[in-house]
């Protein structure tokens, strides 16, 4: 199961992005998956976007296997 499966299992409505293969969390309370991706040992950072001014989650290579499979595909 991939990480975004896997958030989405565990956080139904989790707000996503991804740029290649990097994923972009978004949630009211991002402390709590916080919490979930320190207790899996999953690497992440936050940052704030400059439009809207919320706190994002950015796991890097979080969206990896999909973005190498969508490539294979074409």
């Amino acid at each position: 199961m991939s990480i975004l499966e896997t958030l989405q299992k565990e956080f139904p409505g989790v707000v996503f992005e991804t740029y290649y293969s990097d994923l972009y969390i978004y949630q009211e309370d991002l402390q709590a998956i916080a919490t979930f991706l320190k207790e899996k040992g999953i690497s992440y950072s936050k940052f704030i976007d400059n439009i809207d001014h919320k706190t994002w989650i950015v796991i890097l290579f979080g969206y990896m296997d999909e973005y190498v499979s969508s490539k294979r595909k074409g």
